[in-house]
This record gives structure tokens, C-alpha cells and sequence, in this order.
């Protein structure tokens, strides 16, 4: 079968269809989990209190899901997917059981850093599974099948938590994932192949994960301090872990991330920095809600639907631009950041703005936020299966697990940093202290995440036109 003959209805059907479910479904329990617990956790810190550790669910969370995507492509290669996914629902299992029984905030965050390990690791096996189990025309659409889960859990995950929240049954919210888990785990392991190659594992990049770690802890912590110099300190360290860890990446027998990754104008290196950027801006989503809610007047129902177009808008366009090859698809990967930062210009322009929710402009102005919103979405979308296929060709046959867990461990990253960033400037600007703290916090913000959509585009358009040379 040739490259241009490959199409949706060949991954969906068959074999590969039961694989493709295997998979999507792995990434939609993480997706879910993470909406929902961040749904449902205001109303559980008024059962079990712990309000001063709040923040800590998202961090503990995130690190462990660094650790568990590192972790993934040894455990994969030394024992086959069978065992990989069932350690990973275990460990999904354990986590909701542990938060669902929780008594106070110091178990929950247990709870959570289970959840965020088992769900690192269905991330980077599911992308790492892809190449083993389709041919590479596929792997588009794969990719796309895939990262479309998080738009729907986007849409599913909030929802659902908001129902439980409201009738304060949050830790039954955390049990109904339990059984789902453990069918989801029972059925991975009768459906996934078993292929393992021990002469492809590489050991545990101990060094190089313990200082993406602690670099997310640090800024995590210090971007909940007050004093500026502590701002400044934090993020100096944070910033030298992170050039430890690129030198121990590049000079250390042992590596982390697939070999050229951290070598400038390399075909890895471009795609895994466009991607880094791009998931740096679509952490803003976090923060669009209470921008919404707070500058413009919308209700929370309204403001979260809002954000949400965002994740609809990257579904929907990744899903029609996976069929696409060759030059459409480089193309693709060039287009799409542009998309998302024409989409970041209007949204700096007007987000921080105040306006009357009676107003008549209000509604022009959310229009123009909506389109805003849905154009950054449809940027990411557009490029992202090609740039999550071109991962896996851009390395050795040898190092595609390493490719796999290197691409998620930093996407989480990223996002991690851009968290503690947005947090940083809000705490700086004053954004829950006044209106204009808000508006501040706001520009601060956006001008950040400007600033990554930029270097998204450059590096995606120097990708871009590299692999069209070639």
C-alpha cells in the first residue's frame, strides 16, 4: 500500500482499530483526570482543608508525570507494552483510590502524584506505541487521533467534575474512575502486542529527570512568594538546572532526550522546541476563565466554554489536516504557528481590557475573543500530528521509546514552567488585589505567551523549509 492510500477508515477498522482505542483511551483517562481534579478539588479543600497546599496538586502531579514519562520508554523496551500499560493503570488505580479515600490534603497530594505517574506514563506509551503498531503513512493520523482526546476532555472532563462538585460529591467523582481504570487496564493487556527489545533500553536518565524536577518545584514554589529578590533567585537556579541538564544530556553516556535534541537547527531539535512553544501557549487556558470572568463579566458556565473553543479548535483542525502529506504537510507545521500568533495579537489587544457585561461592545468584544481563541486553536492543531510524526523520523529506529518519552517529558515541561511564569507575573502584578492588578497580570501574561508563539513560528518555518530541502 502506498503512502497516499493511507486514510481514516484503514486506522479505524480492523485490528487497528481496537489498537487505536487501546491507546486514544489511555490518553483520554489522563486528559479527564486532570480536568476533573481541578474541577472538583475547591469543593474537597472544604472537606479535608489543606487550602495552603492547594497549588501543590498541580505540582506533584506534573512531576511525577515528568518522571513516569521517562520512564516509559525503558520500561517498554526491558518488558513489552502488556506490562507497561498495566503498571500504568496500577499505578491510575491507586492514585484515584488514594484520593477517593483521602482524609486530608497531605494524602490527597499522595493521591495526585500516583495519578500524575500513571497518567505520564499512558502519555509517552501512547505516543511510543504508534510507531510499533502502524505504518508511517498512519502515524498523522495517529498522532492526531491521539492529541484529539485532550479536546474532548477539555469539553468532558469540566463537566463531569462540575456535576459531582455541585452536588459536593467529590470523592465519588474520584470512584467512578476507579472501575473504569481497572477494565481499562485488563483490556490494554489483552489487546496490545508483547514486543520487547532489552538491547534498546536505555538506562534511567537520573540526573538529567531530578533536575527537570526540581526546576519545576523551585519555580512552582518561589512563584508563590511575595518578595521579588526570591523571584529572581529561583528562577537563576531553575534557569542553571535546566543548562545542567541539557550538558549532562549532551556530554553523559546516559541521555534523556534523543541525540541532536539540544544541538540548534537539528531537524529534532526545531520540532521539539516548536512544540515546547506551542504547548507553553496553550497553558494559558489555565488562566482564561478567571480573565473572563473577572475583566469581562462573563459568567463561570460562559468563560469556561470560551477557553474551551481553544481545544475544539485544535481537535477539529488537526483531525482534517492528518490526511494530509509531503509539501501540504510542511506546509502545515509553518502555517500553524503563524495562525496562533496572528490569534495571540488580537487576544493581548482586547483580553485585557475591562468592559460592562450589559455592555453592547461586550458583546463584539467576545467575538472577537471567541475567534481570538478558536484562530490560536486551529494554529496548533494544524501542524501538530506532522510535527509528532516527524519525531519519530527525525531519530534512529533505536531511539524512537527514547523519542516518545523525550516528547512528553517535555511538553509537561513546558507547561509546568509556563504555570509557574503565569503565576510568577500574577503574584508580581497584584492580579487578585484590584481590577487593574487583573488587567496588569492579564498583559503580563499574554506578552509572554506572545513571546513563545513567536519563537514557535520562526522554529517551525526554519523546520519547515529544512525537511523540504531535503
Amino acid at each position: 500500500m502506498t503512502e497516499t492510500a493511507a486514510s481514516w477508515r484503514e486506522l479505524l477498522s480492523g485490528r487497528n482499530a481496537v489498537w487505536a482505542m487501546a491507546l486514544s483511551v489511555g490518553i483520554t483517562l489522563h486528559a479527564i483526570n486532570t480536568y476533573l481534579s481541578a474541577t472538583i478539588l475547591p469543593t474537597a479543600v472544604k472537606e479535608i482543608g489543606g487550602i495552603e497546599l492547594y497549588a501543590w496538586n498541580t505540582t506533584l502531579f506534573i512531576v511525577t508525570a515528568i518522571f513516569g514519562a521517562a520512564w516509559a520508554g525503558q520500561l517498554l523496551s526491558q518488558r513489552g507494552a502488556k506490562f507497561a500499560y498495566g503498571v500504568a493503570a496500577c499505578f491510575m488505580f491507586l492514585g484515584s483510590g488514594v484520593a477517593f479515600i483521602s482524609p486530608s490534603m497531605p494524602v490527597m497530594l499522595l493521591g495526585r502524584a500516583l495519578q500524575g505517574l500513571g497518567g505520564g506514563l499512558l502519555m509517552a506509551l501512547a505516543y511510543a506505541m504508534v510507531p510499533q503498531l502502524y505504518r508511517q503513512a498512519l502515524w498523522s493520523r495517529a498522532m492526531a487521533l491521539l492529541s484529539g482526546m485532550w479536546g474532548v476532555a477539555t469539553l468532558l472532563g469540566p463537566a463531569i467534575g462540575g456535576i459531582f462538585a455541585e452536588l459536593g460529591l467529590w470523592r465519588e467523582a474520584f470512584g467512578v474512575v476507579l472501575p473504569i481504570t481497572l477494565l481499562y487496564g485488563l483490556f490494554t493487556i489483552s489487546v496490545l502486542p508483547n514486543k520487547q527489545d532489552a538491547s534498546q533500553a536505555q538506562p534511567l536518565a537520573w540526573i538529567q529527570i531530578s533536575c527537570l524536577t526540581l526546576a519545576v518545584l523551585l519555580l512552582s514554589f518561589v512563584s508563590l512568594l511575595e518578595q521579588t529578590l526570591w523571584h529572581l533567585l529561583g528562577s537563576l537556579v531553575a534557569i542553571g538546572l535546566f543548562a545542567f541538564m541539557v550538558k549532562q544530556d549532551r556530554q553523559g553516556r546516559v541521555r534523556l532526550m534523543p541525540a541532536g535534541s539540544f544541538k540548534l537547527g537539528t531537524p529534532i531539535n526545531l520540532i521539539l522546541l516548536t512544540m515546547a512553544m506551542l504547548i507553553f501557549v496553550v497553558t494559558l487556558e489555565a488562566f482564561l476563565p478567571f480573565f473572563l470572568q473577572s475583566l469581562h463579566g462573563m459568567t463561570p458556565f460562559y468563560a469556561g466554554m470560551m477557553a474551551a473553543v481553544m481545544a475544539a479548535g485544535w481537535a477539529l483542525s488537526e483531525l482534517y489536516s492528518a490526511k494530509w502529506s509531503g509539501k501540504r504537510a510542511l506546509k502545515a507545521i509553518a502555517a500553524g504557528p503563524v495562525a496562533v500568533l496572528l490569534g495571540m495579537v488580537l487576544l493581548t489587544f482586547y483580553l485585557p481590557q475591562v468592559s460592562d457585561a450589559e455592555s453592547a461592545s461586550t458583546v463584539v468584544i467576545s467575538i472577537i475573543l471567541g475567534v481570538s481563541l478558536a484562530l490560536i486553536g486551529f494554529g496548533i492543531g494544524l501542524g501538530w500530528p506532522h510535527l509528532s510524526a516527524q519525531v519519530f523520523m527525525s531519530v534512529k529506529q533505536d531511539e524512537q521509546d527514547m523519542a516518545a518519552s523525550a516528547m512528553t517529558s517535555l511538553q509537561m515541561f513546558a507547561g509546568a514552567v509556563a504555570a509557574a511564569l503565569f503565576g510568577l507575573i500574577a503574584n508580581i502584578q497584584g492580579m487578585a488585589m484590584s481590577i487593574e492588578g487583573t488587567a496588569n497580570s492579564g498583559l503580563g501574561i499574554l506578552l509572554a505567551t506572545m513571546l513563545a508563539a513567536i519563537l514557535a513560528a520562526v522554529s517551525a518555518a526554519k523546520l519547515a523549509k529544512g525537511l523540504g530541502n531535503v
